[in-house]
């Protein structure tokens, strides 16, 4: 046996269901959301408070006005937001004066640091993805690290990896606290039951849902998909029909991205073992989790053990 690591999440809070909007949290912040519902939504409000990001659903415009006042006489002067209205092609900042908000505008092959200018509505192309530094930053150094990004057609985990690495190269010493790309997606939750008769549907609709905007990667997105299905309803919820698996997924002509939760216990993520060579051969359980990781382009979990997130991108 040897031991494998995973990436953890303290929470995994990146998955929410909001039309046309991936937020992606950087793993070493904490972060924070309520719930978001695509149906009831009138905006998502991304922001950082205490240092760590959050997400905020606003139903109504009044709640909406409420949200904006609270962060905008709030005392505490480290709370920056912006206002995303991905269904009107809006984006509206609130504050951005403590932290670096930077607009990357692929079309026009320019970026915009947000808080340069008032509050009013700026327009929301599909290309556009934004990205939020710990710290102010100088000009200079998004010089080097933004323009590299306007053919950088990666987004979320990729586009992540892609901003840290330019930092890395530029000597530049920030780190982000996530990145949210406009792009065009469907997304849904569905609650499975603890029947292993239950993972071939899912997996199919699942299929019928990726093969609409890409084919290449499918044999992998099946595999992954199934060892984490069966995992869940053998190991986590123990085959009790009564308790769920719940799979949220979203999903775009640029990747899918799934979110998978039981009911167990979880298990100790941190010491995590695969058989090797002969024992390998000889086991047909325990390497579920090495297929995970090296066949998706991100891999998760929580620290509980009990959810996990998937990313494949296109």
């Amino acid at each position: 046996m040897k031991k494998f690591s995973v990436p953890i999440k303290t929470q995994i809070d990146d998955y929410c269901c909001t039309k046309d909007i991936w937020i992606t949290f950087n793993q070493e912040f904490e972060t924070h959301s309520f719930p978001v519902n695509i149906h009831l939504a009138h905006a998502v409000i991304v922001g950082i408070s205490h240092d760590y990001p959050f997400i905020q659903q606003v139903e109504t415009m009044e709640e909406l006005l409420n949200h904006s006042q609270d962060i905008q006489s709030s005392e505490n002067a480290r709370t920056d937001a912006v206002i995303f209205y991905p269904l009107e092609g809006r984006f509206q900042q609130i504050r951005c004066e403590n932290h670096c908000w930077v607009a990357i505008k692929r079309k026009e092959k320019r970026y915009v640091v947000l808080g340069e200018s008032g509050s009013e509505k700026h327009p929301l192309d599909f290309d556009d993805s934004f990205v939020v530094f710990d710290r102010v930053m100088k000009k200079e150094e998004l010089d080097k690290i933004i323009p590299p990004l306007y053919s950088d057609i990666r987004i979320s985990y990729g586009l992540l990896e892609d901003v840290s690495a330019g930092m890395k190269k530029n000597s530049v010493d920030a780190k982000v606290y996530c990145v949210v790309d406009h792009s065009a997606n469907e997304s849904n939750t569905i609650t499975i039951k603890s029947s292993l008769n239950a993972v071939s549907m899912t997996i199919d609709l699942i299929k019928n849902k990726v093969l609409k905007y890409h084919y290449d990667k499918i044999w992998k997105i099946e595999t992954v998909l199934h060892e984490a299905l069966v995992n869940s309803i053998t190991y986590g919820n123990e085959l009790d029909y009564n308790k769920p698996v719940i799979l949220s997924y979203e999903i775009g002509y640029k990747g899918i991205r799934m979110w998978i939760r039981d009911m167990g216990d979880g298990f100790d993520v941190e010491n995590i073992t695969v058989p090797m060579g002969n024992e390998a051969l000889e086991r047909i359980s325990g390497r579920g989790i090495y297929i995970m990781k090296k066949f998706s382009e991100a891999f998760f979990f929580n620290k509980k053990g009990n959810e996990m997130l998937l990313f494949f991108e296109f």
